[in-house]
Parts: C-alpha cells; structure tokens; sequence
C-alpha cells in the first residue's frame, strides 16, 4: 500500500506576479510498504509502477503590476474537484561504490474539473467585473531524476541516502463548455453559455531539488521506508485565452 502526502508552499495575495518568479514547493512524501522482496536496504535497485486517483483543488492569481499591486489580485484561477488518473514510475539503482540514482516520473490524465475565471478592479478580490464557469480537463506529467550515496545503520537493517536531483513538471489545462456569470465594463463578453470555449493553460514547473530517502526493516520481508523533497522550482505558463474581451484568441505567457 502506498500513501502519498503533498504540501505544495503558496504565495500571499501580494506576491501574485508570476513572471521571472522562482516558486518554492515543499512536498513531503509518506510511503508505507509491506514488501514482498528482500527490503530496499539490500537490495541493489528496483523497478516499480503503479495506478493512482486523486481529487484536487486550487488556485492561481497575478497581480496589476510586477510590484504585487493595482490591484493586489487582478486575475484568478481557480480549479475544483478536478479528477485525475496518474501512472506512477520508479526506479533506483545503486552500484557496488554505493551510489544511487533515483528516477520518479508520472503521468496524469485530468478526467473532470469546474474552473473558474475571475478579473478583479479592486484589492483583495473586490469589484470583480469578469466571472466566468467551464469544465476543465488535460493532462499533466512529472520527471525528476536524482543522485546520492547510502549509509547503512544498525547490521545494515537502516538505510539513509541523502540525494540532489532536478525535476521537470508540466500541466495542461482544457476548458469547454463555459458560462458567462459575470460581464461589467470594461469587460465586454455577454453573459450566458460559451458552447464552442476552447481556451487553454499550460503550466511548467523545473528546477533542482535536495532529498533524503530512508528505510528501516525489521524482518526479511518486511520494511518501513520514508522520503523527504524539498523543491527550489522556476515557474512559467503559457495561456490561449478564448472567448476572452481583452485577449480573444491570443497568447499570453507569464
């Protein structure tokens, strides 16, 4: 059994801009195994996939300007319930001097969402003059490869690799299907249902990250093991807005 735990670090209203901003993610990863191999302190290297499905939720915004103002918040994404099937892969081997290489790669396949667009005059997510709903949809994948050496503890039945690495994510967003709920000047989108929506998010996440994977075991087939990220990303998007009163039908990045 595998149980994953994320805690992604997110920015105050006030830091909104995304542009030429280094993001700090801290993911800590609980992983709880009943193997049916030799335990991971011995063994050489393994190979292992497997099948997740996950629910998430969450939010992006950008300010007026680069200073985080005029207004604090302008724009607003957010995405709820989005549904997801993600293939899991890794891979660790170690050789005879004791060096490991990890790789950790996923794909996701965002089956189902509700988004949602908002355009703010004011601070603080105040007078919004833009609402919009959709349904969203995409696809997303995860590569990070790492390197380290293991240390063996207690007759070799605890391990500690301390690992540097560098990862690589990125995401695609579809929306389809949107409704007009709010549309007031400047915006000059009509209210009401948006059929042929065929806007677009792309997000990208790299940069390096250092680590520490652990693993106790207290029978021959049996161990406790644990993995701790902490990640230093760069983050950079690219959006074809559709539809939309001050960008219909081009490409914004940021």
């Amino acid at each position: 059994a595998k149980y994953v735990l994320t805690v992604i670090g997110r920015n105050s209203p006030g830091e909104g801009c995304f542009k030429h901003m280094s993001r700090f993610l801290i993911t800590l990863i609980a992983l709880l195994s009943m193997l049916v191999s030799p335990t991971q302190a011995r063994e050489r290297g393994y190979i292992s996939a497997s099948l997740g499905y996950s629910a998430e939720s969450f939010s992006w915004n950008t300010a007026g300007d680069q200073n985080g103002e005029n207004p604090n918040v302008e724009k607003e994404f957010s995405v709820d319930d989005l549904k997801a099937s993600t293939l899991f892969l890794n891979i660790r081997d170690k050789n005879n001097f004791g060096v490991v290489g990890v790789f950790e790669g996923s794909y996701s396949n965002y089956q189902s969402g509700d988004g949602e667009e908002f355009e703010y005059a004011s601070d603080d997510r105040t007078d919004a003059y833009y609402q919009r709903q959709a349904d969203i949809h995409g696809q997303g994948f995860s590569n990070s490869i790492g390197f380290g050496a293991e240390m063996l503890f207690a007759e070799r039945r605890f391990s500690v690799t301390p690992l540097l690495g560098y990862m690589i994510n990125r995401q695609r967003y579809d929306m389809s299907d949107g409704v007009q709920v709010v549309s007031v000047a400047p915006s000059t989108t009509p209210l009401g249902s948006i059929d042929d929506l065929e806007s677009r998010y792309e997000a990208r996440w790299q940069g390096g990250w250092i680590g520490v994977d652990m693993a106790y075991t207290w029978a021959a087939r049996f161990s406790l093991s644990g993995k701790i990220r902490y990640y230093d990303l760069r983050y950079s998007a690219e959006a074809d807005w559709d539809e939309q009163w001050d960008v219909q039908n081009h490409s914004s990045r940021i």
